[in-house]
């Protein structure tokens, strides 16, 4: 991020592997989220990949993407599972505190693209275990 002031493309990221959004995601994610980064899904911790869990993707793709549901009550609603008690967890970021967290708990697909000239220097994540 420190090389271009262009905004970047991905928006919306699904990590959908151990440690994705783990304990202090700001350190793994930060750079990405100043110009471009709207959300990212992952899990806290190690998480399953079982029978039990193949759906949660498409769980969430009908449920954030066809039904514009808001993304966190979405992938944590996906990530749930009656055998794997896998956390799921969710970033997002914001130009202040506040900010960081009504996107955070309301952010969905329908939200516009925002510009490359606000800084998303806070971050707001939360999780869920299923």
């Amino acid at each position: 991020m420190y090389a271009t002031t262009n905004p970047g493309k991905m928006r919306f990221m699904i990590y959908a592997t151990c440690f994705s959004v783990d304990k202090a995601p700001n350190y793994q994610w930060g750079q990405a989220f100043v110009y471009g980064t709207d959300v990212v899904m992952g899990y806290r911790g190690v998480s399953a990949d079982a029978e039990e869990t193949d759906e949660v993707l498409e769980d969430l793709a009908g449920e954030a993407f066809s039904s514009a549901g808001d993304f966190k009550p979405s992938w944590f609603w996906a990530a749930e599972d009656w055998w794997v008690n896998d956390t799921a967890a969710i970033m997002a970021s914001g130009t202040d505190s506040s900010h960081a967290i009504t996107r955070r708990d309301n952010l969905d697909r329908t939200w516009g693209r925002r510009g490359a000239t606000p800084h998303h220097d806070y971050f707001a994540w939360s999780w869920h275990e299923g």
